[in-house]
Parts: C-alpha cells; structure tokens; sequence
C-alpha cells in the first residue's frame, strides 16, 4: 500500500483518493487505521514531504514491544488503558496555537493540488475518524492531522459544512461503531466551536428528524443528545426552543426506540434548564394523545411518549398535566389513558390529586364503553402500585357509596368491584371494609 501511495499518489490521486477515503467508513478497524495511515501519506505526497517522510506514518502499527502483531483482546485493553490519556493529549495537542510552518506549507500544496472543496471534504473525513471508537484508528487520525494542520479550531470552522454533512452520514449509518463516531464528533465540535457549531447542525439534525428513514431518525436523536450533553448550559437555554421543538417531533414517532432515545434527549435538556421550557411539549404530548381525529397508532406513540417522559423527568410534570387531564368531564377515552400511564410511573406521588381523580372517575364510569375500559385501567394500574396508593384509593371511593346521587351510588360500586378484580389478593386485607358498604347496598331503594 505504501509504495503504491509512493509511486503513484501524484499522477492517480484521483483513483486514490476514493478509495482510502472509503476505506476510512470501513467496519474492521484495522482497515480504517490502514487507509488513515496510507492517507495521510497520500496526503504528504501530495505536498511534496513524502521522501524525507516515508515512514511517518503507520512504521510500527499493531507492533507490540516485542515485535509481535496485537490481537483484537489486546486492542481492546489497550483502548480501556489508554483512552484517557490519550483523550487529554489530543485536547491539549490541539488546542495549541503556535503555528507549525510545516502544517501550513502543506496545507498551502494540498489547497493547490485538491483545490478547497476536495481538500474540505478530505479534512472532514479524517476529522471523524480522529473519533472514532477504536483507540488505534484515533491515534493514528490525529498523527496525520497534526502533520497538516496548524490551528485546528479555525480548519474546522472553514469546513464546518462539509463536516456537519459527514456527521450526519455517520449518524444515520446501519453500522453502530459509525454512529458511535458521529456522534462523538458531533460532541468534539460543540465543544471546541460552542456557539458557531448550533446554527449549523441544528437545521441539519431537525431535516433529519423529519426524514422518512427510520435510521436517520434515530440517528439525528441520538445526535441532538450529544450536542446536548457537550454545550453550556447558556447555549442550551439559548436554543431551548429549537432543540424542543425537534424533540418533540420525534417523542411522537412510531418506533420505540426512537421515542426512547427522543425521552433521553428531553430529560437531559430539562435537568439543565429546568422543566419549565418541556412544558409545552409535555402539553403537546397530552394534546396528541387526546386528539380523537389523529389514527389511533399516533395516539399510542403519543401516550407512550407521555409516560417516557415522566419517568426520565420524574414527577415534577404532573402538577403540570394531571390538572389538564382530569377535564373536561366526563373523562374522554384519551386523556383516562393518559392519566393511566402517569398513575403507572408516578404511583405514590398521584396522592395529592387522589381525590379529584376518584371524582372524575365515579362521574364518567356510566360512559360509553370504550371510556369504560380506559377509566378501569386508571383503577388497574393504581390497585396494582407497590405503594400504598392502593388502600389510599380505596379510602376515596367508599365514601361515594352513601351518596345522595343514585348514579353515583352505582358508579361507585362498578368501581369497587373493578378494583377487585385488579387487586387480586392484595385486596383482602381490605375485605370488611369493601363489603361493608356492599351490603348495605343491598338495600338500597335504587334499583
């Protein structure tokens, strides 16, 4: 490969340059560390460096002290032993800004042989791969970056498009380790740009998120994360709202994980900022999910967006939705689903609107039966909590049995007897107290 690069780089750059560069999206680690290797010779002779150079790159690759080849174990030990280290030389390498003559000659040849935008393309390339997963592959990326380039933070603020195109690739790619290097590239340059790197990615992440291929989707969510997780809590409250928004398209989506991964993004945004910025994607939420004229696959999706949420956020939304949940009355088929799936992750914490949720309930259980059922699974998945909400439930419908209203009377038994049926065994410690009232009602005048 190297004497191939030698002989040939000048006159066959063009048939090359294609290949190394696609040897650098490869799956095997060892030909991504090869193809940066070969490409930063490529790169050298280009320029005119090579001959004084020929072993610049890659001499003693895979080569343990010993001179025996590294297997992949001991590839894998290494990168757990070293990661850090090499972490903490790359940033202080690169944040260096004394100029390199040698850097800047060659960037000057290479700008004059590939003209800029290849030369963009070609510097974005080896810009992923300085993060790529493999320790090795990044090792040998950076060696070949510090070779050509001088002042990292304004080289990549001159290709910062053609990077923000290669890590959307990346992240939308079927391979994980790709992913895994998109994003954490996408994580390098929020950090080193901070704000000039937003305005760039953002349109880009949301025409993801938009996109029509599930892979995408997930890529851009998982991207947003790593953007999240990398700027200043000053840039995050900056353009809260645009990265809201984009979540919130996919909190909806009709694939598990991407709404898992959109819930991971939501709570790190609102642990940041505070919850008051989710409000209105929260509310969202409960609107979809309440939206009888929407298909019943995107009221799902919106109802298991919903309990995600409230339970990478906690329980300081419900203060927020319940409220909008329990009206108007009686409770529709939509929004008794969406208080199901918070009394499912909230459990103990739905005390202190225990009583106003029994009302709702006991006014819309004589509705159709539908709102019927989604009313029951309030019941269920209260009756079924660990906690003590169960008995605490049971205290609040008692006593609508000796109301004045007939219908409520009724309505409050039909509950009784859904709680029975939900609690199981656990009910029988409560055995006196539910027959209580049943028996007196056997009496009642009502028929």
């Amino acid at each position: 490969g190297r004497a191939t690069v030698t002989i040939y780089g000048k006159s066959n750059v063009d048939a090359l340059l294609p290949l190394l560069l696609g040897g650098l999206r490869d799956s095997l680690w060892r030909i991504r560390q090869s193809s940066t290797q070969l490409l930063g010779d490529l790169l050298l002779s280009l320029a005119g460096h090579l001959s004084a150079n020929v072993a610049l790159f890659g001499a003693n690759a895979n080569v343990d002290e010993t001179g025996g080849h590294t297997t992949d174990e001991e590839e894998s030990s290494s990168e757990k032993d070293a990661d850090s280290n090499e972490e903490g030389e790359d940033e202080a390498e690169l944040q260096d800004d004394i100029p390199d003559v040698s850097a800047e000659e060659t960037m000057k040849r290479l700008n004059a042989v590939l003209g800029i935008s290849r030369r963009n393309e070609v510097l974005a390339y080896l810009f992923l791969v300085r993060c790529d997963v493999s320790l090795r592959v990044r090792q040998a990326a950076i060696q070949v970056w510090k070779r050509i380039v001088s002042n990292t933070p304004r080289t990549l603020k001159e290709i910062l498009p053609s990077i923000v195109n290669q890590i959307v690739e990346s992240l939308a790619d079927t391979d994980e380790e790709r992913r895994a290097a998109g994003g954490r590239a996408l994580g390098d340059l929020a950090q080193k740009l901070g704000d000039k790197v937003l305005p760039e990615i953002l349109p880009v992440l949301k025409r993801g998120i938009l996109s029509a291929d599930p892979q995408r989707r997930l890529g851009s969510c998982e991207g947003l994360g790593e953007l999240v997780a990398e700027v200043t809590r000053t840039q995050l409250a900056e353009y809260a709202s645009a990265l809201l928004e984009a979540i919130e398209c996919v909190l909806v989506d009709e694939i598990p994980g991407i709404r898992e991964a959109a819930c991971v993004v939501f709570a790190a945004i609102s642990k940041s900022i505070g919850l008051q910025q989710g409000e209105r994607v929260v509310l969202s939420l409960v609107e979809t999910a309440s939206n009888m004229t929407l298909s019943e696959v995107s009221r799902r999706s919106a109802l298991d967006g919903l309990q995600r949420v409230l339970e990478s956020s906690g329980t300081k939304l419900l203060s927020m939705i319940v409220p909008r949940l329990l009206n108007p009355r009686p409770l529709t088929e939509s929004n008794a689903l969406a208080l199901a799936a918070a009394a499912k992750v909230a459990g103990s914490h739905m005390q202190v609107f225990l009583c106003d949720i029994v009302s709702a309930l006991v006014e819309s259980m004589a509705g159709d039966i539908e709102s019927s059922s989604a009313i029951e699974s309030i019941v269920t998945a209260f009756s079924q909590s660990e906690t003590n909400i169960s008995s605490e439930l049971l205290a609040e419908i008692i006593p609508y049995t000796s109301s004045s209203s007939p219908s409520e009377r009724e309505n409050s038994v039909r509950l009784l007897a859904e709680y029975v049926k939900s609690a199981g065994d656990s009910s029988l410690p409560f055995l006196d107290k539910i027959l209580e009232p049943l028996i007196r009602l056997l009496a009642d005048e009502s028929q």
